[in-house]
């Protein structure tokens, strides 16, 4: 009888070791790299980016097509789960991936429209340079 709990003792201690291993290592790979270089086919020219003892990034490009598309590579890279989750909730897809405790939320911003107003802000958008703003 001891030898058996002892088995299943030892196999929990076995699978919470695993399991905890797993989640290290998914969370790890999942982490952003701050170092070495990236090719991204969509840039003109080469953009550099210095990530500062804060964290925070300084982008450094020629072209402002180039700034906007490293800028969006690094906000996903830092936030995907984040704007995943919000475009959900604008939408009233939040239910999708949560289940139904997450329906309340869905008839909430269904209701608000906010996807649709989105979508006609978005066709109205026009990109505005600063004042004081000078093309590098």
């Amino acid at each position: 009888m001891k030898k058996i709990l002892l088995r299943i003792f030892l196999g929990l201690i076995g699978i919470f070791i695993l399991l905890t291993l797993s989640v290290l290592g998914y969370w790890y790979s999942c982490s952003p790299d701050y170092t070495g270089e990236f090719n991204m086919n969509n840039l003109e020219d080469n953009v550099e980016v210095f990530t500062d003892e804060n964290g925070i990034p300084h982008i450094h490009s020629t072209s402002r097509q180039d700034l906007y598309s490293t800028l969006g590579y690094i906000s996903a890279q830092e936030r995907m789960l984040q704007i995943e989750l919000m475009r959900r909730v604008a939408k009233g897809q939040l239910s999708e991936a949560f289940g139904e405790d997450a329906l309340p939320v869905d008839k909430l911003f269904l209701t608000l429209g906010t996807d649709d107003l989105a979508r006609r802000n978005a066709s109205e958008f026009e990109l505005r340079k600063p004042e004081g703003y000078e093309e590098v």
